[in-house]
């Protein structure tokens, strides 16, 4: 597999960022301290932006 250019892993990075907000939208904190999978999609997207640096 050919490794990422920078404006693939820049736009990697700008989806999985959007995802985080849409995931996020309209919650407040105690929700989402108490939902475990909107936790564990968020932690997923930080993922894909470490990997994507």
């Amino acid at each position: 597999m050919d490794k990422p250019t920078p404006k693939e892993r820049a736009k990697h990075i700008l989806d999985a960022i959007q995802l985080i907000r849409d995931f996020v939208a309209g919650l407040d904190e105690a929700t989402f301290l108490t939902d475990i999978k909107i936790q564990s999609a968020v932690q997923y997207q930080f993922l894909v932006i470490g990997e994507a640096i």
